[in-house]
């Protein structure tokens, strides 16, 4: 409950963060909620688990596991509109919106969550065709991720100066300042705060250009700010844990 609820204000912390610094700057079309979605994200997954298994290699898993449950949740309902064409998401109404959230990836999650409770295991004829099906995943991500770099112009959003901002804000002052608030909170464990501090410091999600161009949004803006937040992740991930 603890990783699930500080995982929770992270992500409320980053949003709100995001909408603030994407209202000084001046947008393409679709371009100003994606951004607010490459501000709140984080690639947790490519990147969160091996630096957390170095760190931690007893109870790292344990905490990105229960890490996330949220961070899924949240990125195929929250994330999910912020990457829909501005357009459409004026017109739908809340309910329409709701109806959206209600997807392969949220069913999943929950009942993944509902099995573990009550305690259910699914055969290991499933088991074993589901972690197939789900070890494609990564190398299909970056297959794709790769696609796009190679057709895009670099250097349109090498010029962009809110992706920097993200840079510095989402990878450097938020992960610090996030820190020290986990800190004053009483009997929170400080393997907690040191995990959920280290994910908030991780580059733009991989997975947002391909949910927005899916959804025919600005996927390609997404993919360059994955591109340039991975660059300097080099950089100020290490400037972070020097820190902690």
């Amino acid at each position: 409950l603890p990783v699930l609820g500080v995982g929770a204000l992270m992500f409320g912390a980053l949003l709100a963060v995001g909408t603030l610094i994407s209202n000084f700057f001046s947008y393409g079309p679709n371009e100003k909620s994606v951004f607010r979605a490459c501000h709140m994200f984080g690639n947790v997954g490519f990147m969160g688990i091996p630096i957390l298994l170095a760190i931690m290699p007893e109870r790292g898993m344990l905490y990105m596991s229960l890490f996330t449950v949220i961070d899924q949740l949240c990125v195929w309902t929250i994330g999910l509109n912020l990457c829909m064409p501005e357009n459409a998401t004026n017109s739908m109404s809340l309910s329409d919106k709701l109806k959206k959230m209600i997807n392969p990836a949220t069913i999943a999650i929950v009942s993944a969550v509902v099995l573990i409770f009550l305690g259910v295991k699914l055969p290991t004829f499933l088991n074993t065709a589901l972690l197939k099906v789900g070890n494609s995943a990564t190398p299909l991500a970056l297959a794709y991720l790769g696609g796009i770099f190679a057709l895009m112009d670099i250097s349109r959003y090498v010029k962009r100066v809110e992706i920097y901002l993200v840079v510095i804000t989402k990878m450097l002052l938020f992960p610090i300042a996030f820190y020290n608030l986990l800190k004053l909170i009483p009997g929170l464990n400080p393997e907690i705060v040191l995990t959920v501090s280290i994910l908030s410091a991780m580059p733009t999600m991989s997975s947002i250009p391909m949910i927005a161009q899916s959804q025919g949004s600005a996927g390609e803006y997404a993919a360059g700010m994955v591109f340039i937040t991975t660059l300097f992740f080099i950089i100020t991930l290490p400037t972070v844990c020097l820190f902690f």
